[in-house]
């Protein structure tokens, strides 16, 4: 949902496309495929571009009113650490990869009030990101 409870992003069932609904009514807003995510650094040749293509997780949000944070966590697993992103939440467009200064794993988890979060398996740490 996004802060002001207008709108709700939705992931679809195959993971190859974002959706922004408007919640009064249902109807898509605009929406995101999956094509446009370039292949993971590492992806390698004789790589498929079925097995390159990367796809949405399931899990992402509003980091507020006009930006998404998303993650390709899943598909990207074979091939190295996962990526985030950040999308513009209302023309639902990529912004860019998110770099961050360290190794990040897992998925991110939007906040709403203009940040993000990640949790670090190994040192039981939470770490809050903003754009």
């Amino acid at each position: 949902m996004s802060p002001s409870g207008d709108r709700l992003l939705t992931v679809g069932h195959d993971q190859d496309g974002l959706a922004v609904h408007r919640v009064a009514d249902g109807s898509v807003v605009a929406g995101l495929d999956a094509d446009v995510l370039p292949p993971h650094p590492a992806v390698g040749e004789g790589t498929t571009d079925d097995e390159a293509q990367a796809f949405f997780d399931h899990e992402g949000g509003f980091v507020d009113e006009n930006v998404l944070v998303v993650g390709t966590v899943e598909s990207d697993a074979e091939f190295g650490t996962g990526r985030h992103w950040l999308v513009d939440a209302v023309h639902v467009r990529l912004i860019d990869r998110i770099a961050y200064p360290f190794e990040v794993t897992g998925l991110p988890r939007a906040l709403g009030d203009g940040t993000w979060y990640t949790a670090s398996p190994v040192d039981h740490a939470l770490h809050v990101w903003a754009p």
